[in-house]
């Protein structure tokens, strides 16, 4: 049954509707673009760990096929409606905000095949902003704030990103969402339940959630001499006082 799985799985990934400029842009071949399906396939094998059951499985087999398609739009309805007709869009919908996928080790494996392929002792890791302008009210984390993409005060969820470069490569490391200080306000506890907010999240501004991550990642074991960041980090003396030796 596991073998049969697998090789549905390598058939969905198999398909030759590929994102041209995506391909491009990462300089792969003809010869390697033949192969993708299968590459992709033992690469998402290696966190079949973090996943509950094999049904997870094939919804993110679905979501990264769909990520890699020609696809105009790369959100959950159009890739569902694509790739996932035997269960169709609301179950993975419904996977993406219940799904108990370990997160921790997703990030653990992604680590790991970093520091096999990529990371090196003179590598440098880095933080920064990046900012999602949303329509509604109801995402986690949404507000009225700046929005970096925008260059202006607008309705947008705002994330900070761990990145890892080198010689042989770069990679985003880590993410945290930043939760600003009104979705802890009463009267935000509706949709922090709704949302499904950890109860015991507490504030921390966008430098701490930079730090937290610079952190863990050199208390894992990935190698940096360096650590890049702009202004809005550098100019921040806790932070600057506080950042792994």
């Amino acid at each position: 049954f596991q073998l049969k799985k697998r090789e549905e799985r390598r058939m969905l990934l198999g398909i030759p509707d590929w994102d041209e400029k995506l391909l491009a842009d990462c300089g792969l071949s003809v010869d390697a673009v033949e192969g993708l399906g299968d590459k992709l396939e033992e690469y998402l094998n290696g966190f079949a760990g973090a996943c509950a059951n094999g049904s997870q499985m094939d919804l993110i087999t679905v979501y990264i096929k769909g990520l890699f398609s020609d696809l105009e739009r790369k959100s959950v309805e159009p890739i569902a409606l694509r790739y996932n007709d035997k269960t169709g869009v609301r179950n993975l919908q419904i996977f993406f905000k219940h799904g108990k996928v370990s997160q921790e080790a997703l990030l653990k494996q992604h680590r790991l095949n970093a520091m096999e392929y990529m990371c090196e002792e003179n590598g440098m890791a880095n933080v920064d902003g990046s900012d999602f302008p949303k329509k509604g009210g109801n995402s986690v984390g949404v507000a009225r704030q700046h929005c970096g993409i925008l260059g202006k005060t607008e309705n947008c969820q705002a994330g900070v990103f761990a990145g890892y470069s080198g010689s042989r490569g770069y990679a985003i490391m880590d993410r945290r969402l930043y939760m600003p200080q009104k979705w802890f306000g009463d009267d935000y506890a509706d949709r922090r339940e709704d949302c499904e907010v950890p109860k015991d999240l507490t504030f921390k501004t966008k430098n701490e959630l930079a730090l937290e991550m610079l952190k863990d990642m050199d208390e894992s074991g990935v190698p940096f001499k360096w650590i890049g960041c702009d202004s809005a980090f550098g100019s921040d003396r806790e932070f600057l006082a506080n950042l792994p030796a």
